[in-house]
């Protein structure tokens, strides 16, 4: 496992840098993409909404939308690795 630095929301109207660990690329499940992120936007709406607490436009229920959470689902990149389940991406 290595570890990068991530915004991390982790209550209402608290943002963090923090260091976090992530899998290294040979260490995938069968059925895991890495994708290295080459260009991330910010969704003002979203973000902001897990900065205040706020339910997002999502799928999940109020109480499945816990803290922490993550920013930067808006992003492209390059696939970098496959697990060994995945045929196609």
């Amino acid at each position: 496992m290595k570890e990068i630095k991530q915004i991390i929301c982790t209550e209402a109207y608290k943002a963090e840098y923090l260091t976090v660990g992530v899998k290294n690329f040979n260490d995938l499940a069968p059925n895991e993409v890495a994708v290295k992120t080459v260009f991330s936007t910010v969704s003002a709406g979203t973000e902001r909404a897990n900065f205040v607490g706020e339910k997002a436009v999502s799928v999940f229920s109020d109480a499945e939308f816990p803290f922490p959470r993550t920013v930067g689902y808006s992003s492209a990149g390059v696939v970098a690795a496959v697990g060994s389940a995945v045929k196609k991406v």
